[in-house]
């Protein structure tokens, strides 16, 4: 609904100027620059309380009467006469209520007056005497927020966090005075908000992805021209182990070496510096870490083109790529078979004595593959007793793949060659068993819908209208079909933390392959105690509020509602959770007046406000940021600077219960001789 409400065509005047005392008769009344008959409805917010002042009337003004000094936001809802629910229009105004009785407040400086979020705000308070004790104050999105009470600092620095049209209330006060506040002043200010750094390409910058070689991985980010960006790498092992192999670094290319193979997944969280979220974008890469080079096979040479006649010797000899040791294996089906094992040589000299159709098949695999085998190409080959014109399937095309559901309508086309005037015939097998036969005819395609699940086998014959023969071609194709395709759970997203705080909220979202039919099952068990667990429903995004401390274990269970499994996959990740006014002037001040190649410095961190304070610092060297101290309790890092040049300081410091990036930040400085 809010997306589609109307803001500056109705606005709120008041008959007395801000701020106001108590007591006093303040009419409010709304001016409405549309052509059109409006209802209004009147609210009056203060301290993140509403109360409904008048429902809607045709009437456009209000009389209000305030009994108690306060931060006032006045809110008018406008709808038109046809609109039975909800509004059309809504405005907002600001008013405070309490007078000062004495100045006491020169002026207030802002550092400037236009800001962008993550830049800091400095206020300077001038006062006629030094006796004075000031409280701060600052609206953001209509709500008044305290940022410190009353104490004798006639400055404050604190960072923008949100957008929008802002002010900042000084409230001040006689050391002795016993009244909430003898003087206040206020001054407005705009921020401007970031723009989203976002992911546009991450890709292998390595051409193979080999155990022990290096692996090079680069991400491509949108964003302000001026602004600094952080990347951060995260590899996830096939058991949900997850490595961080580079924090939050200005660094956008990674390069590391795996030695060990097997499958990973390598998140890139990506932010702006300044950004108070976790992270502003990120993107998952799969890939496969293999021992030696993928084995391919390219094709399979005879050094005589078929057909041939029986008893002549024909050499084959495949192109191969990849792999360490190679072992070769060829299996010739037809008239006459031949088996000749896994064999090192990669040249087999056959000689055929049978005339017929035959089918050379190679199969290729590293010495040390476990498995059947790696790569498998086949060709055809006929052998005659006098040479003649051969007829060839040239090719088969089929418009699904090798994995078909039940009820698919599946199109076969066949393309022969070596003859004039073609007939074709089709015989299809499910689990061996015959189901239908297509006698032959001109046509050269079938379209057919597999009622059953099982291994189906299209066997394709073509021959010359006036052939004696059985057939002159034969080919077959073979596919599986499934009633339905089992769950696979490929990855769980939630926010990488060392831990969370109670009341957090964790949000996680479930990736998982062929999602339309797939129910998600959720159990969370807190010290393998089982707290809470759901049906399985269809929803792939489900979201943990911790109550208390303790180690948490979310079992995620898919499965295909059709399965009759208990679950088709699972997969689980564990959470810490731990129990625990904003913080404002960061400094950071260094131990040394001088820095000197070679010797220690120290930089110390102080700031007022906050609970259990934790900080991050950072450091720019040669024009690269990398972190240097993630978030702890020690206010302070040293380092020794191996070179002259000019070097930065960047410290990050919030309370330890906080769930944001950070709270207040300051930033040093210096010159290296």
């Amino acid at each position: 609904m809010w997306g589609e409400l109307i803001m500056n065509e109705i606005f709120i005047h008041f008959s007395l100027e801000s701020p106001q005392q108590k007591n006093k008769n303040i009419n409010i009344k709304v001016e409405n620059k549309l052509n059109e008959r409006l209802m209004y409805k009147f609210f009056i917010g203060c301290n993140g309380i509403w109360k409904l002042l008048r429902e809607f009337d045709y009437n456009n003004s209000f009389l209000w009467t305030p009994k108690e000094d306060g931060k006032y936001t006045i809110m008018v809802q406008g709808k038109s006469e046809n609109k039975k629910n909800g509004f059309d229009y809504i405005a907002r105004s600001d008013f405070i209520i309490g007078k000062s009785e004495e100045k006491l407040i020169d002026s207030i400086q802002l550092n400037k007056h236009y800001f962008k979020v993550g830049e800091k705000l400095n206020i300077k308070v001038k006062g006629k005497s030094e006796m004075l004790l000031y409280r701060y104050w600052i609206r953001e999105n209509f709500k008044w927020a305290i940022i410190k009470d009353y104490r004798p600092e006639e400055s404050l620095s604190i960072p923008l966090v949100k957008g929008g049209n802002n002010e900042i209330l000084v409230e001040c006060k006689r050391v002795d005075s016993d009244k909430d506040y003898d003087d206040f002043a206020r001054v407005q200010f705009k921020v401007d908000n970031l723009e989203k750094v976002e992911i546009k390409d991450f890709r292998f910058l390595s051409r193979e992805l080999i155990a022990g070689e290096e692996l090079v991985f680069q991400v491509e980010v949108t964003k302000e021209e001026d602004r600094i960006v952080l990347y951060k790498f995260v590899k996830i092992h096939e058991d949900g182990y997850k490595e961080c192999i580079q924090d939050y670094s200005t660094k956008r290319m990674i390069t590391y070496v795996e030695n060990k193979v097997g499958n990973y997944k390598l998140m890139c969280y990506v932010k702006d510096m300044y950004s108070l979220e976790e992270f502003d974008d990120r993107a998952i890469l799969n890939f496969t870490v293999r021992k030696y080079k993928e084995v391919k096979i390219r094709e399979i040479i005879t050094d005589k083109l078929s057909p041939q006649q029986i008893n002549k010797k024909i050499l084959l000899k495949p192109v191969v790529y990849g792999g360490e040791d190679l072992l070769y294996k060829y299996v010739i089906c037809g008239p006459e078979e031949k088996n000749t094992g896994f064999i090192t040589d990669n040249n087999f000299l056959w000689r055929p004595t049978l005339a017929g159709e035959y089918k050379i098949k190679l199969y290729v695999k590293d010495k040390s593959f476990k498995g059947e085998y790696e790569a498998k190409k086949e060709i055809d080959f006929e052998i005659h007793e006098i040479r003649t014109n051969i007829i060839n399937i040239d090719k088969v095309e089929m418009d699904k793949g090798e994995k078909i559901l039940i009820g698919d309508e599946i199109t076969i086309k066949v393309k022969a060659s070596g003859g004039i005037n073609f007939r074709y015939s089709f015989s299809i097998k499910r689990d061996g068993v015959q189901e239908k036969n297509i006698k032959y005819s001109k046509d050269n395609s079938i379209i057919f819908t597999p009622e059953k699940c099982g291994e189906y086998e299209i066997e394709i014959r073509v021959k010359e209208k006036n052939s004696n023969n059985e057939y002159d071609a034969i080919k077959n194709i073979n596919f599986k079909v499934y009633e339905f395709f089992h769950a696979e759970i490929q990855c769980i997203l939630y926010p990488i933390k060392d831990f969370f705080i109670c009341k957090d909220n964790i949000p996680i979202e479930v990736i998982a392959t062929k999602g339309k039919d797939i129910l998600i099952k959720y159990i969370i068990r807190i010290n393998d105690q089982k707290v809470e667990e759901t049906d399985y429903i269809k929803s792939f995004k489900y979201e943990v509020v911790p109550k208390c401390a303790g180690l948490y274990k979310i079992e995620i269970y898919a499965k295909n509602k059709k399965s009759k499994e208990k679950f088709d996959d699972k997969k689980e990740i564990k959470i810490m959770v731990k129990d625990s006014l904003p913080i404002t002037n960061t400094k950071l001040k260094s131990s040394e007046n001088y820095a000197r190649v070679n010797e220690a410095i120290t930089f110390i961190a102080e700031s007022s406000g906050g609970k259990d304070k934790v900080y991050e610092f950072y450091v720019k060297e040669k024009d690269e940021w990398r972190k240097v101290q993630n978030y702890s309790n020690k206010n302070y890092y040293s380092f020794i600077p191996f070179s002259k040049g000019n070097y930065n300081v960047l410290v990050l410091c919030r309370s330890y219960h906080k769930k944001r990036a950070y709270e207040d930040y300051d930033m040093c400085k210096f010159v290296v001789e």
